[in-house]
Formats: C-alpha cells, sequence, structure tokens
C-alpha cells in the first residue's frame, strides 16, 4: 500500500502570510523616507522707486531751523537788547565823565583814546541827553554818539562833527530830523557848558550849504 501525498492545495498566495504585516524599511536595512512635500516660496512684493533718504530731509529741516532761531536772536538783540545794552554804557560814562569834570581830568584834545567821554550833548526840543564818546567807529557808536577824531571837540572853535546811530542801540539820533531853526545845542566839556543855535537842517540830497564868511 503506498503512502499518501500531499498536494499542495490551490487558491492560497505563495511567498506572503495570510495576515502578517508587511516588514518596514528599517527592519530590511534600508532608510524610511518621508514623502516630500512642496512648500510654496514666498514671493516678494513689488514696490516703486526707493524714497528719498529720511536723513537727508532732517539735515535740511535742521539747518533752516537753526538759520531761523539765529535770525530772530540778531533781531531781538538789534532791536530789543540793545537797547538796553547802550542805557547801562550811557550810565557808566556819565559817572565816569561826570568824575573827570568834577576832578578837572576831562580831556581837552587833541588826542583823546577811542571810547572816551569827551562832552556831555543836550538837545531838549528831541529829548537828548547823550554822553558823547571818542571816535565814530561802530563799537564806539554802540555806546553813544561818536566824535570825529580828526575834527575839533564839541564846544571848541571850528566844525566839530559828532556822528549817532538813528536805528538801533538806544538810536540817540532817531529824532535829530524832527530840529528846526532857532532850536538850541548844549555841549558840556572840560571848557564848560556852550549852547549853540539850529540855523539849518540838511538832509540827503539838499545842497551844500556855502562855506562861512570870513570874520
Amino acid at each position: 500500500m503506498s503512502a499518501p501525498t500531499a498536494e499542495r492545495p490551490t487558491g492560497v498566495r505563495v511567498g506572503r502570510r495570510a495576515g502578517r504585516r508587511p516588514r518596514s524599511a528599517a527592519a530590511t536595512g534600508g532608510a524610511q523616507l518621508a514623502p516630500a512635500t512642496r512648500t510654496a516660496r514666498a514671493q516678494r512684493p513689488v514696490t516703486g522707486p526707493r524714497p528719498p533718504q529720511e536723513g537727508s530731509a532732517a539735515v535740511i529741516t535742521t539747518a533752516f531751523t537753526m538759520v531761523a532761531l539765529v535770525s530772530l536772536w540778531v533781531a531781538a538783540q538789534a532791536l530789543l537788547f540793545s537797547g538796553v545794552s547802550h542805557d547801562r554804557a550811557q550810565a557808566l560814562l556819565y559817572q565816569d565823565f561826570r568824575t573827570q569834570l568834577a576832578e578837572t581830568t576831562a580831556p581837552l584834545g587833541p588826542v583823546v583814546p577811542a571810547g572816551d567821554p569827551v562832552a556831555i550833548l543836550s538837545i531838549p526840543a528831541i529829548g537828548l541827553d547823550e554822553v558823547v564818546v571818542e571816535g565814530t567807529a561802530s563799537g564806539d557808536t554802540l555806546v553813544g554818539p561818536g566824535h570825529l577824531r580828526s575834527s575839533v571837540l564839541p564846544g571848541q572853535i571850528g566844525s566839530s562833527y559828532v556822528y549817532g546811530r538813528a536805528g538801533t542801540y538806544g538810536d540817540p539820533f532817531g529824532d535829530i530830523t524832527d530840529l528846526r531853526p532857532g532850536d538850541v545845542v548844549e555841549t558840556t566839556t572840560a571848557q564848560g557848558v556852550t549852547a549853540l543855535t539850529v540855523l539849518g537842517v540838511r538832509r540827503d540830497g539838499d545842497p551844500k550849504p556855502p562855506p562861512p564868511a570870513a570874520a
């Protein structure tokens, strides 16, 4: 009697058991790869031409501000503070010259240091009462009327020239054009008080007066 032979059943898939989990790549020694995902690249926004740098505008604005402040300071100095400076200088000059008159040390010329007081000029018609200093430079007339150094001192025989400001620093000669013939001008010097009478007022464009007649 022969042994029974086993026949392979048909319909069964060979090489893979039913219900068995498939081996992963790690189990077979390979690297496990995740599926590649592509991300959308962020696009740069489209911009127009680059505006001017803000730093340049700030510099220009600062420069204009500084110029405006300096201009305001100069205007205030000329219109407001210059008068205070002039009044203070006149007070000091008056005390100094009064002391010189009392001590008979007031200058008589011809050589007087620039800026020293040489006379007191009084014109009641325009309310002027100022100490005259020697010299007509801009620094001299900041403190009061200035005497032209090439002319004789006020009150002496001859032509004496006195310059003064008419708009700033106390504007001592601001009303000088209001003088009329007959007004009195007084000068006080080391030689005493001299009273003069206005004969006429010459303005810009007027003809020069004739030379004085010989005595």
